[in-house]
């Protein structure tokens, strides 16, 4: 309850927006933008402005300016993050075939042998089971004839 009263304070997300858009009229030219605003309107948006803040606490200010210094730094680490996972995985990569063409020097034709070699084990229980699907195919194949 207590943290629920603590943060009625704070401004929801359309109060702390900063988007004010002003219909171009042909009152005075905005140098940068190239654009004709009504300078009353602009007075009275500034306004606005200026007396929501003033009704406002410290506390309100404060995290509302720690929600948009985290948003931003959100932002730039999530782009940091992007362009650098492709960087560190090509770094990766390359190593990965050095280190394997390395390692492949040290190998004997024995020890290829050894890795080539079939386990007996194997092999038998591969020709059991290839003689079990042989005969089930067979019965099958009789059994789908008398159908």
């Amino acid at each position: 309850n207590k943290n629920k009263n603590k943060n009625n304070h704070l401004p929801n997300k359309s109060m702390m927006s900063t988007d004010i858009s002003c219909p171009p009229l042909n009152d005075h030219l905005h140098p940068s933008v190239g654009c004709v605003y009504d300078s009353v309107a602009l007075r009275e948006i500034l306004d606005g402005v200026f007396s929501r803040h003033k009704d406002r606490c410290v506390e309100d200010h404060t995290a509302e300016d720690m929600e948009l210094v985290l948003e931003a730094y959100g932002n730039i680490a999530t782009k940091r993050i992007i362009d650098r996972t492709p960087m560190i995985c090509w770094q990766v990569f390359r190593g990965v075939g050095e280190s394997v063409q390395n390692s492949l020097w040290g190998v004997t034709d024995v020890e290829l042998e050894d890795a080539m070699r079939e386990d007996p084990e194997y092999r038998k229980r591969y020709e059991k089971l290839s003689g079990e699907l042989e005969e089930l195919t067979t019965t099958l194949g009789i059994l789908e004839s008398m159908v």
